[in-house]
């Protein structure tokens, strides 16, 4: 048996002051637990899986509601193996808040082993790492029943993973110095595909995260190539889960991305609310004093802190990789407009951009020592100050610009502190209207709820239907609403993150608030739930005969139609296409794009107007 080898007193110190703002962080986040409206919307998917539906919001409707593929995955195991004893709510936020714990711990670790790769064999002392511990919108987000957690999970484990990876390149003599040399005398080899692996799950976890990704398997190819072996084989290892899933979500969803990229027009441009989002997330806090506190670092020890911080090349390679994608991770958000959700966008960035001076060398004495204590110290003063007194600004009203942290809006709604479960929002209006349509649905009332907080909506509580129409839900709040209706009950998203037809419609004009700039008119939901109606003048009718033909048909087609081998292999080819397709939401004039006649409706030939 190998003896245990003695943990030094430098190592031990070192783990020690790591320790404390990681379990500070861990402590503060459950103190906020909660689950976001937009959570449960995943949840409900959830049930559909397990129901036998496949990933999907509405039964029978292949709409793809969710972000980010590998946190449902991760709530359907955990719901499969525990949901029998436990809410998978609560599930999901304690899965996601381990992981961005051990996220944070392992950035540190990665960014210890580079340190030690440059033969620093001192205390590591936290730097970078204060900074995402003390944002309160890590600690709203790390459960939030979003994928948030398992965001900064992934960032940190894969660093550490290739940090590990990098300083196995650094010069032999340090490699024996560390014990992990072989017979030659040279550090010993790994296999680099599981890391490839491993870094191609990032735009799983989160779409933007493909450009970390990208990033970091520029540093892969590197550590092959000086190898002497062919990089494109580890490239194409990376890219393989993304590709793969990209091919099924063409040929399941019909479409290139989420809907929910489409309902947000994530492919847009939106500066002017980009910047105000980024100077919402950083001025609050301040975090120009932390990136003054490293860029001074840097700069005073600019002749040792690249080679003592991050080792040799792979790891200044990492370094460098690391923060590019990052930055330009952050760029993307502010090009789309960011979010309505005060700093979570930018959260994933901003834990990217501290993992490569998480911990720093603390140099045993003179001029070097001095500018590392200077900076730890201005960012832990810092860290102190956000954590205890600095909050997200409160928007004056809900206009373009408005940006707010959501937890204390639905901790009021549900009048409980810490609302994870659905159950836990019983006393707000959100479960009242899905409880209303889940009686009309056991009553085998043929009705459209609609619970929409909108003047563009004018109908009343309870539109009766033709009989067999079954009951339906109309809202723009899907997530509780959803699940307490249940998943046999239809529920039209008035907002389009999980209606095929709304996601595709223009924005409104002027914009509006980030995330909820389409809305499906009234007509357009009558015409799904209650057919064409007996008014052949009405919008309803109109959009009734635009949902049977031209451009809507085809997305209709994409995704409510049986999904045979056919539809497949139709979907796969016509991704493209009906990705970038934009329906009127006018219905007189997507009824203009048919070809065909009416009679299916009408019972009368004729063609489209």
């Amino acid at each position: 048996m190998h003896r245990l080898r003695r943990v030094d007193p430098a190592t031990a110190t070192s783990v020690a002051l790591a320790a404390v703002p990681i379990l500070a962080f861990a402590v503060a986040a459950w103190s906020w637990r909660w689950t976001h409206d937009d959570g449960f919307i995943t949840l409900r998917v959830v049930e559909q899986v397990l129901a036998g539906n496949g990933p999907v919001y509405n039964a029978g409707q292949r709409v793809e509601a969710y972000t980010s593929p590998a946190h449902l995955a991760l709530l359907v195991v955990l719901r499969a193996l525990l949901g029998w004893a436990v809410d998978v709510a609560w599930l999901g936020a304690v899965a996601t808040l381990v992981a961005a714990v051990a996220g944070l711990a392992l950035a540190a670790a990665g960014a210890g082993r580079l340190v030690r790769a440059g033969g620093a064999t001192g205390v590591l002392v936290p730097l970078g790492l204060l900074v995402p511990v003390a944002l309160p919108p890590m600690w709203e987000y790390a459960t939030a029943g979003l994928e948030t957690g398992l965001a900064v999970g992934w960032v940190g484990g894969t660093f550490f993973v290739l940090a590990g990876l990098a300083a196995r390149g650094r010069p032999a003599a340090v490699a024996r110095r560390r014990g992990e040399a072989d017979a030659d005398g040279e550090a010993p080899t790994v296999r680099l595909w599981p890391a490839a692996l491993l870094v191609g799950l990032g735009p799983l976890v989160r779409p933007e995260l493909a450009v970390v990704a990208m990033a970091w398997t520029v540093v892969l190819c590197r550590l092959e190539l000086a190898r002497g072996h062919r990089w494109w084989r580890l490239a194409a290892v990376a890219a393989a889960p993304a590709v793969t899933y990209e091919l099924f979500r063409m040929a399941y969803f019909g479409a290139l991305v989420p809907t929910t990229a489409l309902a947000k027009q994530a492919g847009g441009a939106r500066w002017g609310q980009g910047w105000y989002y980024l100077a919402n997330t950083t001025g609050p806090y301040l975090l120009v004093v932390p990136a003054l506190a490293v860029a001074g670092w840097l700069a005073a020890g600019r002749r040792w802190s690249l080679r003592r911080t991050f080792g040799g090349d792979d790891g200044r390679l990492l370094a460098a990789a690391t923060v590019v994608g990052a930055l330009v991770y952050g760029l993307y958000v502010v090009r789309v407009g960011g979010d309505y959700m005060h700093g979570r966008m930018l959260l994933p960035p901003v834990v990217a951009l501290c993992c490569p001076v998480a911990v720093v060398a603390l140099p045993d004495a003179g001029r070097a020592r001095a500018v590392v204590l200077a900076a730890v110290a201005a960012t832990g003063v810092w860290a102190v100050g956000v954590g205890l007194e600095r909050r997200a600004p409160v928007p004056r009203d809900l206009g373009p610009t408005a940006i707010a942290a959501q937890r204390p809006f639905y901790v009021g709604l549900a009048d409980t502190p810490h609302p994870v479960t659905v159950d836990d929002y019983q006393g707000s209006g959100l479960w009242e209207a899905g409880r209303e349509a889940r009686a009309a649905h056991d009553a085998g009332a043929d009705v459209l709820v609609t619970r929409i907080a909108s003047p563009t909506v004018d109908l009343p509580v309870r539109t009766e239907l033709p009989d067999g129409s079954g009951t339906w839900l109309f809202t723009d709040g899907i997530g509780v609403f959803g699940l307490t209706v249940g998943i046999d009950v239809p529920v039209i998203d008035h907002h389009g993150l999980a209606h095929p037809l709304a996601a595709r419609m223009p924005p409104l004009e002027p914009r509006v608030l980030p995330g909820h700039e389409k809305e499906l008119p009234e007509a357009w939901a009558l015409a799904e739930a209650g057919g064409a109606g007996p008014d052949r003048g009405s919008d309803r009718f109109l959009a009734a005969v635009a949902r049977s033909c031209g451009d809507a048909r085809r997305v209709l087609d994409a995704t409510d139609s049986n999904l045979t081998l056919g539809r497949l292999w139709s979907n796969l080819w016509s991704a493209p296409a009906l990705t970038v397709l934009t329906i009127p939401d006018d219905p007189a004039t997507a009824a203009a794009t048919c070809d065909g006649p009416w009679s299916v409706l009408t019972g009368v030939e004729g063609s489209g107007p």
